[in-house]
């Protein structure tokens, strides 16, 4: 079934409205066993809606329309459908009863414009709109059949599961999606470049700051094949699966050994602490967290030694040691997690030139410290920083720190 989405309205095209309809109906045509063949997007003007349908007519089979079918003067989807198919127009007398009841319901007064949302190609099928006022309707364009659903992501979203998605469904597809931290895209592509993958497809996406491998099949055995020798070869870079986070993950693994965190940040301002609060339950493993900036304050709040900072720096693997070991003390925690970087874009030197990053976990076993080199942006190198850490604790639960 070659299946396209048609999504419409210039505030798309001009970049003012995200295409999230797009997106999720790919998403959910992926979870039907469905692959599209294009998506395309146009703006309002009747005449390249109504070029967009007849060619989306001559080479699919099945279209989803989204936007255009609202009141406003701009709202043209309607008359564009019945140009595409050669049709007229009519009231939908049904339809038309819906929007005044529904205004009533609300106590709202219905406008006269309104009524212009109950007049279909003549020919269609109507599409009850429960979350809103304008019904879609479904109509053939050549031997394509076309859905029309408003817009208003949530009204879409209902009346296709409602009433598009039963007409779609075929055989599953069996999906894997492998989160990967700290590898490039270039190397995860190396490490695969034999990979014995049969039937199933290999993707690649960047999502910084990680790199996602998506395996695709119809054959549940063949995946989880392709997936285990996926794992075998990227081994610890992979930290989670499907809708995994890598806050997520750290937090699981700490809560299965019963353990606690505290966490001492530098470079980093908070945002490793902000990241494990992000998942629901984080009060369960994280003892508490604390922004040491100033060498003072490291000093005080961490137990980091004067001598230490004097005879390395703030900015070294001694300090972030001495960090980590103190949030451990501090917060009477299982393991102790500490960062400390030069974020820029001043500060750096040619010994320790900005993106010049420490960080270190302390647990019950000994306390292992990682320095990394990320040049770019503040943002981009406080991200870094966060996640490294947050990577470093995951292979220390993991038994696979590494070097």
């Amino acid at each position: 079934m070659r299946i396209v989405i048609l999504t419409i309205g210039d505030e798309v095209l001009r970049g003012d409205v995200v295409d999230t309809n797009a997106a999720w109906l790919g998403s959910r045509l992926s979870e039907l066993g469905r692959i599209l063949l294009a998506r395309v997007s146009v703006g309002d003007a009747v005449d390249d809606i109504v070029r967009a349908l007849v060619e989306i007519g001559a080479r699919a089979d099945f279209a989803i329309v989204s936007g255009g079918l609202g009141p406003t003067e701009d709202d043209r989807t309607t008359e564009a459908a019945a140009r595409a198919a050669r049709v007229g127009r009519c009231l939908h007398e049904p339809s038309l009863a819906c929007i005044r009841e529904r205004f009533s319901r609300l106590g709202l007064a219905m406008t006269p414009n309104n009524v212009g949302q109950a007049m279909l190609p003549d020919g269609a099928d109507p599409l009850p709109n429960d979350c809103g006022t304008a019904p879609g309707f479904a109509l053939h364009i050549g031997a394509c059949r076309c859905y029309f659903l408003p817009g208003v992501p949530r009204e879409m979203r209902a009346m296709f599961d409602a009433l598009v998605a039963p007409a779609l469904a075929g055989a599953p597809l069996h999906t894997r999606t492998l989160h990967v931290f700290g590898m490039g895209e270039s190397h995860i592509d190396h490490a695969l470049r034999d990979l014995d993958a049969g039937s199933v497809e290999v993707h690649y996406q960047t999502r910084f700051p990680e790199n996602l491998v998506k395996l695709v099949s119809r054959e549940a055995a063949e995946l989880a094949r392709v997936e285990a020798e996926v794992r075998r070869r990227l081994g610890g870079a992979i930290y989670g699966i499907d809708g995994d986070t890598l806050a997520a993950a750290v937090g699981r693994e700490l809560r299965a050994r019963g353990a606690t965190l505290g966490i001492g940040e530098s470079c980093t301002g908070g945002l490793v602490g902000h990241l494990l609060t992000e998942v629901p339950g984080s009060s369960d493993i994280l003892r508490g967290a604390v922004v040491a900036y100033a060498n003072e304050a490291k000093q005080a709040l961490l137990g980091v030694p004067e001598k230490t900072i004097e005879r390395h720096g703030a900015v070294s693997a001694q300090t972030a040691i001495a960090m980590a070991e103190g949030a451990q003390r501090a917060f009477l925690a299982t393991f102790g997690l500490a960062t400390t970087g030069i974020a820029g874009p001043g500060g750096g030197s040619d010994e320790k030139p900005v993106g010049t990053l420490h960080f270190a976990v302390a647990g019950p076993d000994g306390t292992v410290a990682r320095h990394r080199l990320y040049p770019g942006e503040r943002e981009r190198i406080k991200l870094l920083c966060a996640w490294s850490a947050l990577s470093l604790l995951l292979r220390v639960l993991r038994g696979d720190a590494g070097s």
